[in-house]
């Protein structure tokens, strides 16, 4: 049974070395993005943990401000009005 735990162990070991890698690679992009340096590494963390959720939405491309704008509010919103 010792040999299996050990195992187990460092299985979870290398699983969490590996979302340490995910999150310090997804933080290096976000950091070069202009308004990169106002992100908390925590966001990040928790994105990581839940992008196995994304899914991705192809909606109408506008550029009409009203548009443009109220798709800020929902980003907004989604940063749980940290804007």
């Amino acid at each position: 049974m010792k040999t299996q735990s050990t195992i187990y162990v460092q299985l979870q070991n290398i699983y969490k070395a590996k979302a340490r890698q995910d999150v310090a690679e997804v933080l290096e992009t976000v950091r070069g993005h202009p308004n990169g340096k106002d992100i908390d590494v925590a966001e990040v963390e928790s994105f990581c943990k839940n992008a196995a959720f994304i899914k991705l939405i192809h909606g109408a491309k506008s550029s009409d401000p009203a548009y443009m704008k109220a798709l800020a509010g929902m980003c907004c919103h989604l940063r749980m009005n940290k804007c």
